[in-house]
């Protein structure tokens, strides 16, 4: 089994933590501090130490990292939201987010981060050779809820956040991992078709993503996408960006019967390339170079990993703290 963890997530989730102990502190020079930038990176690999322990039969981890996204060239305001303000922390909760990951690599691990790519786009990379080159079982470790739209027969998606622990997989997985995890942890069916049309449709406010129709919410949503006809957006998926937003568009305005077509179908086709994880997307906006550029990537941090199927969970923590 092959494991991949959204970094960032990781990294955010263990500074939470870490930051109620000093929130009455400069967080500035709490980070500049080596002796508490150490506990902070303790309790990051503390973390995925312990999600590693939960899944048994793990023989390859891989760590992926933000880089600035090739979105902002097509969506200047693309996750405005969440940047517009930067901490007075950044630069020194930056550089403590480096040490984490000079730390893994020394250690062996697959630490894959590519400039103008964002961890969403890692983690599809990855999950996708793993899933088809390799034939391998894939778990994402994030709790992000988009990352659920690469969920397949053998990609599953942890939440590994102890307030909400939950794997999320196809209906056919649900009985293995109940199994695998012995009523452990909840597990969740999701259809990742879902996911995905839902944030074209719905947008997403944390990304800046805009919604097509203003009052237009989940429960109407729910409503349309049972309208739709699955085995037709597969095919539609399976080709181009275009003849998917054109269906959505349609069958949208025919359900909410007042928005123009041309206008939906852009606003559409604007979000699913902000939101679609998937090689098309890539190759259409920012061409072969781009995608050969992160597959590069891929094959030579492969080639770095030091661990194979034999390597001690038992010693896992030590080695990387050593």
């Amino acid at each position: 089994m092959k494991v991949i963890f959204d970094g960032n997530y990781l990294y955010h989730r263990s500074f939470s933590v870490f930051a109620t102990y000093y929130k009455d502190q400069d967080m500035s020079e709490v980070l500049s501090n080596p002796e508490l930038q150490q506990v902070l990176i303790r309790k990051c690999v503390t973390d995925l130490c312990a999600t590693v322990n939960k899944l048994r039969t793990v023989d390859e981890v891989i760590v992926v990292i933000d880089s600035r996204s090739w979105r902002y060239n097509h969506h200047a305001n693309y996750k405005y939201k969440a940047t517009k303000v930067a901490k007075d922390y950044q630069k020194e909760f930056e550089e403590v987010l480096n040490k984490f990951e000079a730390l893994l690599r020394k250690r062996g691990l697959i630490v894959s981060r590519v400039p103008g790519t964002e961890g969403d786009d890692l983690l599809y990379m990855w999950s996708s050779y793993y899933e088809t080159i390799e034939d391998e079982q894939v778990v994402i470790v994030s709790a992000d809820a988009d990352i659920r739209q690469l969920i397949t027969e053998k990609i599953s998606v942890l939440n590994s956040n102890s307030k909400n622990l939950k794997m999320y997989c196809t209906e056919d997985n649900e009985e293995y991992w109940n199994e695998y995890f012995d009523n452990f942890l909840e597990v969740q069916v999701v259809d990742p078709m879902f996911i995905l049309i839902g944030k074209a449709i719905l947008g997403d406010s944390g990304d800046n993503i805009p919604t097509i129709k203003k009052g237009f919410g989940e429960k109407s949503f729910e409503k349309f996408y049972q309208t739709l006809n699955t085995k037709i957006m597969q095919t539609f998926m399976n080709n181009n960006i275009n003849k998917l937003a054109e269906y959505l568009s349609k069958n949208f305005c025919k359900f909410t019967n007042e928005l123009p077509l041309d206008t939906v179908t852009e606003a559409i086709k604007f979000n699913l390339q902000l939101a679609w994880l998937d090689i098309k997307v890539y190759q259409e906006f920012e061409g072969e170079e781009f995608v050969d550029s992160i597959l590069d990537s891929i094959y030579t941090e492969m080639g770095s990993y030091s661990y194979n199927k034999s390597f001690s969970l038992e010693n896992f923590y030590g080695m990387l703290l050593k």
